[in-house]
């Protein structure tokens, strides 16, 4: 064993774990689920040491390199339903494919002597990201947007089921959060406590909003749903609308 950790190549090293992080850190980024740079450097660790080591072993197999790349994706986040598991592992999948190809042909062109191997496997990453980042767009724009969801929001013991409007026009942030809109009659319903003021901008200019924090689960159907710690403010010009919620724009098919 100290041999083999002995012969490990700290450039191949450095170049593995740099690939992982950053198609770890897609994955996560594309599903909109919470990224601990913690987390993924430990995963992205995992897969770069084990494919040092594996390199030297006499008979690694298949099922060997299952379990490892299993750890490393359950590594990555801190709870997984089986279809969230199933989603990252495919994407990263894809991903690590992709890569592959475009450093086999980046590699073909270029001969690059050690010094550029590194930048070719970063290279390959973020040829491979704008790719996905380009089809995984066209996809969304080809496909009806959905506008009306049933949701529970949910702050301590109280809970509240209606339905919210998914807005594409509510970009509102507050310390890089997204933040949700909620009527008056919401608060009062969940008696909510309001420990945030939030800065708002609209046509007639710039407010400060009562809000705070709560849980929302968004259903897609009646048995799946995504459930998210979210800003809310309070705000009664939605009810105009017809709605007691309205979602921010990054929620859609949540």
């Amino acid at each position: 064993m100290i041999e083999l950790v002995s012969e490990i190549d700290i450039l191949e090293l450095l170049s593995i774990l740099t690939k992982s992080y950053l198609s770890f850190y897609f994955v996560l980024s594309v599903y909109k689920y919470e990224v601990s740079a913690f987390r993924l450097l430990i995963s992205s660790f995992i897969i770069a040491a084990f494919m040092q080591l594996r390199a030297k072993l006499n008979s690694p197999t298949l099922l060997l390199d299952g379990i490892v790349i299993t750890v490393a994706i359950l590594l990555v986040k801190r709870e997984f339903s089986f279809k969230e598991f199933v989603k990252i592992s495919a994407l990263y999948g894809l991903i690590t494919l992709l890569a592959k190809s475009f450093e086999s042909l980046l590699i073909d062109f270029i001969e690059p002597n050690e010094n550029l191997l590194s930048m070719i496997v970063c290279t390959s990453i973020l040829l491979s990201v704008f790719v996905l980042k380009v089809v995984l767009k066209l996809v969304a724009n080809a496909k009806p947007h959905r506008l009306v969801y049933s949701v529970e929001l949910i702050s301590g013991s109280a809970t509240l089921k209606t339905k919210a409007f998914w807005d594409s026009g509510n970009q509102l942030y507050f310390k890089g959060q997204p933040v949700i809109m909620v009527s008056a009659e919401v608060a009062n319903k969940l008696k909510l406590k309001n420990t945030l003021k939030i800065p708002v901008s609209t046509v007639g200019g710039r407010s400060i909003l009562d809000g705070g924090e709560l849980c929302i689960k968004i259903f897609s159907d009646k048995k799946s749903h995504k459930l998210l710690e979210v800003r809310y403010c309070i705000s009664d010009t939605i009810v105009s609308r017809g709605y007691d919620v309205l979602l921010h724009k990054e929620m859609e098919g949540v």
